[in-house]
């Protein structure tokens, strides 16, 4: 008989040791932090201790016992519910022992319960866009995460991250986002430089009909462009050292132009220098008010800007220190990182210049000339991202340079339609130019940018940006079109006469974009 009590003494005794510890699905031993973001909601209801039985030799404990009768154990053998010790704005959720006298409650949704003892607190931090902002020593004191910490996911633990795994991919069976990443949405309010322009049409007296400009002999398109930028990134390892993103941007196209009807103006002309006269002046008529010529006249200008590429970014440094605000005083606790990243950039540039002319009298004709140019880019592009943050707020710091060819191409067609039928050729656009041309050249396109973030939840960020790029070695449809022209060339004229003017060459100029950048990025 004793012998029997002694046995059973010894199995609860042993039962008591090997208690399991409680955790939800997903969670890491109790000697590891772990970071309660991605833990699963459980409903609530009390956990109550397990107890290793024999279902032949030993009863069960009651099933509705006391809970003040489950403190015979020690305060390192209790449950450890989470408590809030939130400070200075930030959610801070720390574990915290139960002492032998004291009460628990059922844990909440969400909640981790720990059994046993032996680990250190953590800080559960502040989200700021894909950086993870806790306390000091980026809310893992003690620890090292080769330069930072993981913000969405990952746990870090005593001398590392977490060893389940290297990256930050999780597995699945069906098609899935990785484990942590971003997206972002911006509208673009940016302006370009402006497209400079020959005269194209002209006004006055018939002593002087290129006396007054009607469109043309300055630059157009300067004004402001809408438009949309999209990025999307991930974070290759758990300690997000490391990231791969991709980015698109578009302009929406704009147009300037000029549009003239029989009878708006005194004298409508399009202008020219005569290459037969010494570069005299000279002017083909499209309205008169007299009635010799009546006509109208569409000038057109548009422009495109899209671009895109993708890059790998690596974490090169990061700091935690104290600083004071701009507008007061108080020290405050702020977070800072430094990226370097390289990868591909792509840009294009489309451009046109369209003038249409139709003749009602003398006789029915329709003149077209058409400038179209395009420039595509393709580089390495390489540079360096600052971010620094404190609280919600924060600032971003972007110097990027890609260097690479740029393919430009120039289409230039002309055509005339009348009694004889369609004969090509215009006015600025002649057997002499029309064409295809392409060429190659090396180019180089920095960028600088500056944003200020707001978290406005631990997911999501406002931003408020602003970006210059600058492209070198671009061609523009203003600049290819030749104002010296041979009228004897006209399809009406001697196609051989000389000299064979307009021509073409390349005229290269220099083109940037700039503006500001409202929107938003999600985290997960």
């Amino acid at each position: 008989m004793a012998a029997g009590l002694a046995a059973v003494t010894s199995l609860n005794g042993l039962a008591q040791q090997a208690r399991p510890v409680a955790r939800t699905a997903g969670s890491v031993p109790a000697d590891q932090r772990v970071s309660t973001r991605w833990q699963p909601v459980r409903p609530a209801q009390a956990v109550r201790p397990v107890q290793a039985t024999d279902s032949e030799d030993l009863p069960l404990p009651p099933a509705e016992a006391p809970r003040s009768s489950r403190s015979g154990a020690s305060g390192a053998d209790r449950r450890v519910p989470m408590t809030d010790r939130s400070a200075d704005g930030y959610s801070v959720m720390q574990p915290r022992l139960i002492g032998p006298d004291e009460d628990f409650h059922d844990p909440l949704d969400g909640q981790i319960i720990y059994e046993g003892g032996g680990f250190e607190g953590f800080d559960e931090g502040y989200l700021s866009g894909s950086e993870y902002v806790t306390g000091p020593g980026c809310g893992c004191e003690g620890v090292s995460c080769d330069g930072g910490c993981d913000s969405f996911g990952g746990s870090c633990i005593t001398g590392g991250c977490d060893p389940r795994g290297g990256t930050a991919w999780r597995p699945c069976l069906t098609l899935c986002l990785p484990e942590a990443g971003w997206v972002s949405f911006e509208y673009l309010g940016w302006w370009q430089s402006g497209m400079q322009l020959p005269q194209l049409a002209t006004t006055g007296p018939a002593s002087s009909p290129g006396s007054n400009t009607l469109f043309g002999g300055e630059e157009v398109l300067d004004d402001g462009f809408s438009g949309g930028r999209l990025q999307f990134g991930v974070w290759l390892d758990r300690c997000h050292t490391w990231s791969a993103a991709a980015e698109y941007f578009e302009l929406s196209s704009r147009t300037a132009g000029f549009s003239a009807r029989p009878g708006d103006h005194a004298l409508l002309a399009r202008p020219f220098l005569n290459a037969s006269l010494n570069l005299m002046p000279d002017y083909q008529f499209v309205d008169r008010q007299d009635g010799t010529v009546r006509g109208s006249l569409d000038i057109r200008a548009t422009s495109e800007l899209v671009g895109g590429g993708f890059h790998f970014r690596r974490q090169t440094n990061s700091n935690t220190g104290c600083s004071h605000g701009l507008l007061c005083n108080r020290c405050g606790v702020f977070h800072s990182r430094t990226d370097g990243l390289f990868g591909y950039r792509y840009v294009q540039l489309d451009e046109l210049v369209g003038i249409n002319e139709n003749l009602n009298s003398p006789s029915a004709m329709s003149i077209s000339d058409e400038f179209r140019t395009s420039n595509q880019f393709n580089g390495f592009d390489m540079g360096i991202n600052y971010r620094r943050w404190r609280g919600p707020w924060s600032v971003d710091l972007l110097a990027k340079l890609a260097i690479g060819n740029t393919r430009q191409r120039v289409d230039i067609a002309g055509s005339t339609q009348s009694t004889n039928g369609l004969q090509q050729g215009g006015i600025l656009a002649q057997t002499s130019n029309i064409g295809s041309y392409s060429r190659d050249r090396f180019t180089i396109m920095p960028e600088l940018g500056a944003t200020l973030g707001y978290q406005w939840t631990p997911s999501l960020r406002l931003k408020l940006g602003y970006t210059m790029i600058f492209w070198s070695n671009v061609v523009r449809p203003g600049d290819q079109i030749d104002m010296i022209v041979n009228p004897q060339l006209f399809p009406t004229g001697n196609p051989g006469a000389l000299p064979q003017r307009p021509q073409f060459d390349f005229r290269d100029s220099d083109y940037w974009v700039q503006g500001i950048s409202f929107g938003g990025e999600f985290t997960w």
